[in-house]
């Protein structure tokens, strides 16, 4: 009987070798894909805390006018000379986190609590926001603050 002398397939070792690349290869993408994403996440809750910041400096511009949302920032008062009253660190309100159509993705509470999303301004009407991801979003355990 002859021996057939023709191989096909591949060897144990040459499997082996394709294991060992694809596994070094995972071992150096990982953590730079997982890396991207939390950064990512990152931006993307910065940026949302500065667009709100934005649109909290723009109704109360419009509440100076009198045509602000309703039920949107209503502690804003001026006085009798049309000058802002500044308003230190407060909660972002359920009414207002309807307004600004935010997802569930922050925390936003209606009460004091010292965790919660929190808006404040100036005399001169510049708005600070501090948005808090929520424990179960895709924020979790971030906090962005506005920078505009």
């Amino acid at each position: 009987m002859k021996k057939r002398l023709n191989k096909k397939g591949f060897t144990l070792i040459e499997l082996l070798a394709v294991i060992v690349v694809l596994a070094i290869i995972l071992v150096i993408t990982v953590p730079m894909v997982l890396n991207s994403i939390s950064s990512t996440r990152q931006d993307a809750l910065q940026a949302s805390a500065n667009s709100v910041a934005k649109f909290y400096e723009e109704q109360l511009g419009l509440k100076a006018l009198g045509k602000a949302e309703d039920n949107f920032a209503t502690d804003a008062v001026f006085d009798d000379d049309g000058k802002l009253t500044a308003q230190s660190n407060r909660c972002i309100t359920l009414q207002e986190k309807s307004i600004l159509d935010l997802s569930n993705d922050y925390i936003i509470s209606d009460t004091t609590d010292n965790n919660c999303s929190t808006v404040s301004w100036d005399a001169n009407g510049k708005v600070k926001v501090t948005l808090n991801g929520a424990n179960d979003g895709k924020f979790e355990g971030r906090t962005a603050t506005s920078n505009n």
